[in-house]
Parts: C-alpha cells; structure tokens; sequence
C-alpha cells in the first residue's frame, strides 16, 4: 500500500458527541499554561492553586494529577498563556485521540479515564488512524 495523505487530528476525530448539540454545554473556555505543548485530544489537569490547566500528569501534586478536560484546539507550544476551549462535562470522546503527557504509564492512563468519566465525560474505542492507503 501506497499512502496518498497523512492528515492533522481534528475535532470530529476526537468528539463522538455532546450534550446540548449546538448549545455546547459540555464546553468550557480555560487558561492553560506557558511552555506546554497543547493541541485537540489533550488530557489537562486543574492547578489548583492558579486554577489554570495544565497537561496531567499523574505523577503531581499540584492538582493538576487529576484529569479535569480535554482541550478541543491546536494550540502548539505556548510562548504565554492562552485560553483553550475543552470538554469538561458529559460527552463521549475516542480514546484514539486523546493525548496523555509522556509521562503517564497505562495504568495511571486507565485511572484518567476513571477522572473524566467522573466528570461525565466517557472514553470510547476509535480510530486512531488518520493516514490515507491505497
């Protein structure tokens, strides 16, 4: 097989579906932090002490151990801080798109998902493929 395109994640990559369709319920605008990579699918955590979102990490202990959402855009590195918008209530996400920090082994993957299910936000099998074959 030859492959003819490899595309970016999007959003309809990530999100199987919402509550409140067009009222975006689920949604929430955030202020995630300076130097982290962010983009569609990433698991965040809350500081709590700032109340800014950061990548989980299970390993902290800053609040942010605790996943919390899961950022809806491309924000690439962060030269400053930056609102993001994500998914922080009752929705269904694949489990393909979602982005960890390097650092959470499966187990501590697994109790994330057990964070945003929590929230009301349930982890499904998805396609994690997004380059094109012929």
């Amino acid at each position: 097989m030859s492959v003819i395109a490899t595309e970016k994640a999007r959003l309809s990559n990530l999100v199987k579906y919402e509550e409140g369709g067009l009222n975006y319920y689920s949604r929430d605008e955030v202020t995630a932090i300076t130097g982290q990579t962010i983009n569609i699918g990433s698991v965040l955590g809350k500081i709590t002490a700032s109340g800014k979102y950061i990548l989980s990490d299970a390993d902290a202990v800053d609040g942010s151990q605790v996943a919390a959402a899961v950022c809806l855009q491309n924000l690439g590195t962060l030269a400053a801080d930056a609102q993001c918008v994500v998914i922080v209530r009752d929705a269904i996400v694949s489990r393909a798109a979602l982005v960890y920090d390097a650092a959470n082994d499966a187990g501590e993957i697994l109790i994330a998902e057990d964070e945003l299910k929590a929230l009301g936000i349930l982890v499904r099998a998805g396609q994690a493929d997004y380059t094109f074959a012929v």
